[in-house]
């Protein structure tokens, strides 16, 4: 099943939130708002901060979701929306 778009309030993270990069944590960004980071001075989405950084380290692929790669309290963007969602029964 395909998940809707994701919003921090959904799994209740507010703004001002730091997220950490899954391959290096000293790489963050910050919450911003219901759907957006502010990663180096501007507000953008995960997922292209997730293709700046992706892009940064070598990589190519720039289709990326920033929920598979932006981390809080030591699990994915995507594992604690699931962690979440089953909790509450979605």
């Amino acid at each position: 099943r395909r998940r809707g778009i994701f919003r921090f309030s959904t799994v209740c993270i507010k703004p001002d939130t730091v997220l950490t990069w899954r391959r290096n944590p000293d790489i963050t960004c910050t919450v911003y708002d219901d759907r957006n980071v502010l990663f180096e001075g501007k507000v953008t989405s995960l997922s292209e901060a997730a293709n700046i950084v992706n892009l940064r380290e070598g990589h190519k692929c720039t289709a990326m979701p920033g929920t598979d790669w932006w981390m809080f309290e030591g699990q994915t963007l995507a594992a604690y929306r699931l962690e979440i969602e089953t909790l509450i029964g979605e």
